[in-house]
């Protein structure tokens, strides 16, 4: 019993002690009040006049009142150092009647440079949100908004507080670009490597490489060997659709191949838009190998004509691939730029001279070409 007696007054001795420091902590604090109806709008377009209140820097708690027609009050906040300094501000939002929010201004200009609000709760008063914002030395704004409540008159309790001097952080940066190295090369291959398969699908026409364009045409030169043996009068049993696929097999690409594995043309007509080139096989004048190659033209309406330039009648039997034909002529129709056409054009007799003559229209306009040379057959 004795012992809890004793024990009464230490515990009111460490309450009132309690209470001491309480009162202490919350005497640092500053107490200011409004003075007079604080403006609403900061002093950017007028300068700075008495009728802002100016708060200095510290540990300042401020109370102020909206009326009835308030809405918004501004007062200047005052730095006096000229370092860069943290200022922690707060405001009592039991109500949720106002928010508070502090500028910092252009010394020059007075305009907005930053500006920064209240958060979440401060940590030591669940009743306070708490906001902090970096200010240099001059006059910067504090503005309180009323929140709702138009109607009736209340008052708002902020504080300020100098959190001290602002320092950027001086730690030591740590270059880590070289974990990132790996990245970087399979990025690289990744999106360089579809340029690659496109240069080399088109290295034959961009570079003049061979590669694949060089078996392309080791089998069409085998193609016109083969052609040039059976394109003759001697053989007898030729099926036509043999010949029509070995015909197929000639087009743009084997234009060169096939003047260089058949020889030099016995007619050959070559301008920068139309190139002719006749070749004939075995003995006889009686087959034609006719190459037309166009080369920057459209022609409609194409035909050629198989003629004798001494006056006989030239009347053909047969033409591979089939096309439409008539005594003499051979009607082709449409040409388009860059196109090679192989003919094998059978006659029903020999001549000892032929020559050609070759039609069409090109942009609507009719043009018409015969070779200078023709084919010669001194036996005839």
């Amino acid at each position: 019993m004795m012992m809890k007696i004793r024990l009464i007054p230490l515990m009111i001795v460490g309450l009132l002690i309690s209470q001491i420091s309480n009162a202490e902590i919350e005497s640092t604090d500053s107490q200011e009040f409004e003075e007079g109806e604080a403006p609403g709008k900061s002093w950017k377009q007028t300068g700075i006049t008495p009728d802002w209140q100016r708060i200095s820097i510290g540990n300042i708690s401020f109370t102020g009142n909206f009326s009835e027609n308030d809405s918004v009050d501004v007062f200047a906040l005052e730095i006096v150092t000229e370092k860069l300094i943290r200022v922690g501000f707060s405001i009592k939002d039991a109500n949720l009647t106002a928010g508070i929010s502090v500028q910092r201004l252009n010394q020059s200009s007075w305009s907005i440079e930053e500006f920064s609000t209240v958060g979440d709760a401060c940590e030591d008063d669940a009743n306070w949100s708490c906001g902090e914002i970096e200010l240099g030395g001059g006059l910067h704004a504090i503005r309180l908004e009323r929140v709702g409540n138009f109607e009736n008159s209340f008052e708002y309790n902020f504080k300020i507080r100098n959190l001290g001097e602002y320092e950027e952080d001086s730690g030591v940066f740590i270059n880590l670009a070289w974990k990132f190295t790996p990245f970087y090369i399979f990025a690289g291959i990744f999106l360089i490597l579809p340029f690659i398969v496109v240069l080399w699908w088109n290295k034959e026409d961009l570079f003049g490489f061979a590669g694949k364009g060089t078996k392309i045409l080791e089998y069409e030169k085998q193609s016109l060997v083969t052609l040039r043996e059976r394109f003759t009068d001697d053989i007898r049993d030729l099926k036509r659709d043999e010949i029509r696929s070995y015909l197929e097999i000639l087009g743009e690409r084997s234009w060169e191949s096939t003047r260089k594995e058949f020889g030099d043309p016995e007619i050959r007509y070559h301008t920068e838009d139309l190139e002719i080139c006749a070749w004939r096989f075995g003995a006889s004048s009686k087959t034609i190998i006719l190459g037309l190659k166009t080369i920057q033209i459209d022609c409609k309406m194409a035909a050629v004509r198989i003629f004798s330039p001494l006056g006989e009648s030239a009347s053909i039997e047969t033409v591979d691939p089939e096309y439409i034909f008539s005594d003499d002529e051979i009607f082709i129709g449409k040409i388009v730029p860059h196109r090679a056409i192989f003919l094998r054009i059978k006659l029903k007799s020999s001549h000892s001279n032929l020559n050609v003559h070759f039609s069409g229209l090109v942009e609507d306009s009719p043009i018409a070409v015969v070779t200078i040379n023709s084919i010669s057959n001194e036996d005839e």
